[in-house]
């Protein structure tokens, strides 16, 4: 996997609050980990809530947010959308990116 694919991953406890935070690639625009973190937490439990189903990705035009539970914790993936192998994309950022 190369991380220039990889803009930053989040990691969010189950309070919605960001453990920890690693930005690979330059965004356009910085946020607050804590305020990041909060918005991808809420959204993810609208999605199992309202849905009953399991947020797995967010797509944009040019990215994806990657949603994976790992224990208590959500482990939030943001890439470039050019990476169009999405079982190949989870599976090696599932073991390039332990890095928590």
């Amino acid at each position: 996997m190369n991380v220039k694919n990889v803009l930053g991953i989040y990691k969010i406890d189950n309070r919605g609050l960001c453990e920890e935070y690693r930005k690979f690639k330059k965004a356009k625009k910085q946020f607050d980990p804590q305020l990041i973190a909060g918005f991808f937490y809420a959204i993810n439990n609208f999605t199992n809530d309202y849905f009953g189903e399991k947020l797995m990705t967010l797509n944009t035009r040019n990215y994806k947010i990657i949603f994976k539970k790992d224990g208590h914790s959500l482990i939030v993936y943001i890439v470039d959308n050019k990476l169009d192998n999405y079982e190949l994309l989870e599976s090696e950022l599932s073991c390039e990116c332990q890095i928590f």
